[in-house]
């Protein structure tokens, strides 16, 4: 069974603060703090990009600009009916299996309260082609980087790669800021939902414990026997 550490917290934490939690590996859900700390399994990495070092590949760049008519706008979280409706279309598509059980109202209290409910130390990301909204991300923002909270995106677009794009787009909207990281949550290696976190590179992993983040390619010939 897994153990986390949680950290309630009410209202704006000074961003230095919050770069403090990043860096020792907590994530944010509504009003809590929190990191996994099991005794017996170690499989949850802290996973991060260093952003002076990050380069588009060739076929980021092509990503680019097949999406180059969408429009991005950057502000504070704001929920729309647009967004819920969205959001459950994303749910039942994307997690079917997991969500079959949970109506649409359970499904809304959960993205209100996770995504939108303590959003004081957050920004907001659509993406919108004629007015429409194709998808949203919900990224905490520090002293130096960006957090990825949780992103949306309109299932009826595959060919666009929506999830890449709005990762792209905001690790590079995180390099303009003159942010030093992006943090990309928890990397599961060989976990179907979490490897292809290990495609945004360069990255670093925080080492369990010393707290110190060393190079993705270090902490693989450290720890071999994961599935990688």
């Amino acid at each position: 069974m897994s153990q986390i550490q949680y950290l309630p917290f009410q209202g704006k934490i000074e961003k230095n603060n919050l770069q403090f939690f990043f860096d020792s590996g907590f994530r944010r859900t509504g009003n809590i703090l929190y990191r996994t700390s099991c005794n017996n399994c170690r499989e949850c990495l802290s996973y991060r990009v260093p952003l002076n070092q990050f380069v588009p590949s060739r076929n980021r760049k092509r990503l680019l600009k097949k999406n180059s008519d969408l429009v991005v706008r950057f502000g504070s979280p704001d929920l729309t009916a647009e967004k819920e409706i969205l959001y459950l279309r994303y749910q039942r598509s994307r997690y079917q299996s997991f969500v079959i059980g949970e109506s649409d109202q359970e499904l809304l209290e959960g993205m209100r309260w996770n995504l939108f409910g303590y959003s004081e130390n957050s920004l907001e990301m659509t993406l919108s082609l004629d007015e429409k909204i194709l998808g949203f991300m919900i990224l905490d923002s520090a002293s130096d980087s960006l957090s990825a909270v949780y992103s949306v995106y309109d299932p009826d677009y595959p060919d666009r790669s929506l999830g890449s794009f709005a990762i792209l787009y905001s690790i590079l909207y995180a390099k303009e800021l003159g942010m030093k990281y992006y943090h990309l949550g928890y990397f599961l290696p060989g976990h179907p939902d979490m490897d292809y976190k290990k495609y945004w590179a360069p990255s670093e992993i925080r080492e369990f414990d010393t707290n110190d983040w060393i190079r993705f390619e270090e902490f693989q010939k450290k720890y071999a026997d994961f599935s990688w």
